[in-house]
């Protein structure tokens, strides 16, 4: 059958589709068998699929009845908690309260190939351990010390508890219902019970209770069946404790806010005791009146932050012992609240890499919580190494955009907790982003026209413009990134040193050209002997004198002042090195101080020439290079060494080499094509002035290519010299600091 092209290719496209897809879903995976229809131990148990797939796995949860109780994504576990497996589940990790013990559930697992995700697998049941829900064994058959005492259940099962009071008689006194508790008084557990949290007037001192746990099932909106009974005994002292204003109260204004407690009929006396976690116990307060204050505490307290647990009892009489005291109750002195500092409110940001945003400091702080606002979308980040704190940049929150206005606030942890936010201030970013050269490089003297020169880099910008101007050069050049080299110029033959050229920087980014940041210069200097050769004891006549090597320089030229040599320009012809030897016919001796300056030449042009360095020349004529000089009547421990031209037709400086050079560690040698000779093999090493510092002998050229040397030499230029036999060889070493 005849289809026409365009219909041949809608037809490959579906039929791919198709193929895809289905590919897709025939692959499915499902929980490992060791999990399926079985029952685990534990709610923590490590969840695992029979095989891995794709990028990750999301499971499925229902009841038997199919009704769907939530669905984990373990990819997007992953991201919030990398210790937690792409591919696994834990019941623990479900969020919501709708998994219990001794329940049978049903889970299926999908698979993400990093577009859809796959069909479920088939389902698998399984069942969690069976725990009694009763009151906690260390409660049954005890006399509680007060009645803020925390009595908690064997185990906490599923949203939260429900307890049921009765007397030795069978009596319902009353039922407390821990779950809506907590919603009602932020800060009680949904689980846990306190005979103080019962109305008042219902429970007695000195009396035993029954105490029964029943728990709330979410997916059924149904109160399981009280589980058995246990007796519990009240004190029995009376008590009083802190009013229900105070007790759990985690945000006490100052330290010098009245906490108070319910007052007792008759007592003259009211004793307050305070501790907290870490501490111990930090004051015992007795007082005429039924309040303390904080600062009534000794130093280091009151600390910010910090949960303080508070007691009280009471006497009649001064000569009577004071009552046993009543329910703990906690209180917090709140965490101060900061702001974004006035110096950075109402900035307009222009650099979301470099500009950074300071929140004014509170002592004791552990870390800082940042929120910026567009009135859609709130993106938090956070400092938490505050020994490198600096502030935060807008680079650190995904999203954040030019040309918006954002409402930045500060939150301060202490001690463990998070302050409210702070009020937030505005601040906004640029539409149109400029930059411009760094700090480092603005007014700088650069020696090469291919160092690196770097503008404050823009966030999400691309291309860079770069506009240089100078002596006869006038350039726009378009680079990727936030860096450029005068040798990057089209007109790198007019780049001339010692000019200053300006430069100046745009960038593309969105959608448009912004405009040019300012015009910053740099100054391309005249290049000078380098450092290793500034002030240095030359170790032969024929030892490389070199100047820093720069781009865009065609030629080199020397200006030698010193003994026997008045402005002497020399010019070795297109290298940036001269040999002292070659100036000895234009009046260069031995042990002399030198003056030298370098010149070099781009665009046909000469530049000035730069600071001068001192150079030594050796004490005696040494040479490096072979050129049928001798070495006259030089005696080195009472030995005579006479050499003459040397054979260098097997021996040569291409068969053997010193690595790495130069060196600020020790040096090697490397052996090419070495012919072999059964003479010995000998090393000895001269510094500037002539002296032997190291002598040794080799049996062959294996041991020499193994030995290293010059690890403890100073900081200069050293001679080598091999000999074998009647051939001798010398190579110049440089050791940097």
């Amino acid at each position: 059958m005849y289809f026409p092209k365009f219909l041949k290719t809608k037809l490959s496209v579906t039929f791919t589709f198709v193929f895809v897809l289905f590919s897709l879903n025939s692959q499915t995976t499902r929980l490992a068998d060791a999990f399926c229809d079985g029952n685990i131990n534990s709610l923590g148990t490590n969840l695992t699929s029979s095989v891995n797939r794709g990028q990750g796995h999301r499971f499925e949860i229902s009841k038997t009845d199919g009704t769907i109780l939530t669905v984990y994504d373990a990819i997007s576990g992953n991201q919030v908690d990398a210790s937690r497996s792409k591919y696994a589940l834990k019941l623990t990790w479900l969020s919501g309260c709708n998994i219990g013990y001794g329940f049978t559930y049903r889970i299926r697992v999908s698979w993400f190939n990093g577009s859809v995700w796959s069909s479920y697998g088939s389902y698998c049941q399984v069942t969690t351990p069976t725990v009694p829900l009763v009151v906690g064994s260390s409660f049954c058959g005890t006399t509680i010390s007060s009645l803020g005492v925390n009595i908690i259940a064997s185990t906490n099962q599923m949203c939260g508890h429900r307890w049921e009071v009765r007397d030795m008689s069978n009596a319902l006194i009353g039922v407390y219902d821990a779950l809506t508790a907590s919603v009602a008084n932020p800060g009680r557990s949904a689980f846990n019970f306190r005979f103080s949290w019962m109305p008042v007037g219902t429970i007695q001192n000195a009396t035993t209770y029954q105490l029964r746990v029943a728990y709330y099932d979410a997916t059924t909106g149904a109160w399981s069946a009280y589980g058995p009974s246990c007796n519990v005994t009240t004190p029995v002292s009376a008590s009083t404790q802190l009013t229900p204003a105070w007790c759990g109260n985690t945000n006490v204004p100052s330290a010098a806010t009245s906490i108070i407690c319910s007052t007792v009929t008759g007592a003259i006396q009211y004793q307050f005791t305070i501790s907290a976690v870490g501490y111990g116990t930090v004051g015992v307060l007795t007082k005429s009146t039924n309040s303390f204050k904080l600062n009534e505490l000794s130093s280091p307290h009151p600390i910010t932050g910090l949960d303080y647990d508070v007691v009280v009892a009471t006497r009649n009489t001064l000569a009577s012992l004071f009552s046993g005291p009543g329910s703990s109750c906690l209180v917090r002195l709140a965490i101060p609240t900061t702001t974004i500092s006035s110096a950075d409110c109402g900035r307009t940001i222009n650099y979301l890499q470099q500009d950074t945003l300071h929140a004014n400091i509170i002592p004791n702080a552990e870390a800082y919580r940042y929120r910026i606002v567009d009135g859609v979308t709130t993106i938090i980040d956070s400092v938490m190494n505050l020994t490198s704190y600096n502030g935060i940049t807008l680079r650190k929150f995904p999203g954040v955009e030019y040309c918006k206005t954002y409402q930045i606030s500060v939150q301060v942890r202490v001690n463990g907790y998070w302050s409210e936010w702070g009020t937030p201030c505005t601040i906004s970013t640029v539409c149109e982003p400029t930059t411009e050269l760094r700090d480092g490089y603005i007014n700088s003297n650069i020696s090469s026209c291919a160092t690196n020169l770097y503008v404050n880099s823009i966030v999400y910008a691309t291309p860079y413009q770069y506009r240089v101007v100078g002596p006869n050069v006038n350039e726009v050049l378009e680079m990727v990134g936030s860096q450029i080299r005068l040798s990057y110029l089209t007109q790198v033959a007019n780049v001339i040193y010692g000019n200053t050229y300006s430069i100046e920087c745009r960038v593309f980014t969105n959608g448009n050209w912004c405009p040019w940041g300012p015009a910053r210069n740099v100054t391309l200097q005249i290049p000078t002997l380098s450092n290793a050769m500034c002030g240095a004891s030359i170790p032969t006549m024929s030892t490389n004198v070199y100047s820093t090597s720069v781009g865009c320089a065609t030629d080199y030229r020397f200006r030698i002042n010193g003994p026997g040599m008045s402005n002497v320009i020399h010019n070795p012809t297109f290298t940036n090195f001269f040999r002292p030897s070659q100036l000895v016919a234009s009046g260069m001796q031995l042990n002399s101080t030198y003056s030298v300056e370098v010149s070099v030449l781009s665009n046909g042009t000469w530049s000035n020439y730069g600071n001068a360095c001192n150079i030594t020349t050796p004490l005696a004529y040494i040479t490096s290079d072979f050129e049928n000089f001798d070495l006259i009547n030089q005696k080195e421990d009472g030995i005579e060494l006479v050499e003459s031209s040397l054979g260098l037709s097997e021996f040569n400086e291409n068969t053997l080499s010193l690595y790495p050079n130069p060196s600020n560690s020790g040096f090697k040698f490397l052996t090419t094509e070495f012919p072999i000779y059964d003479e010995l093999i000998e090393l000895y090493v001269m510094n500037s002035i002539g002296q032997k510092i190291e002598s040794t002998n080799f049996k062959s050229i294996e041991e020499l290519e193994k030995y290293s040397f010059g690890e403890n030499f100073a900081q200069g230029i050293y001679l080598v010299n091999i000999k074998i036999g009647t051939n001798q060889l010398q190579k110049r070493i440089v050791k940097l600091k």
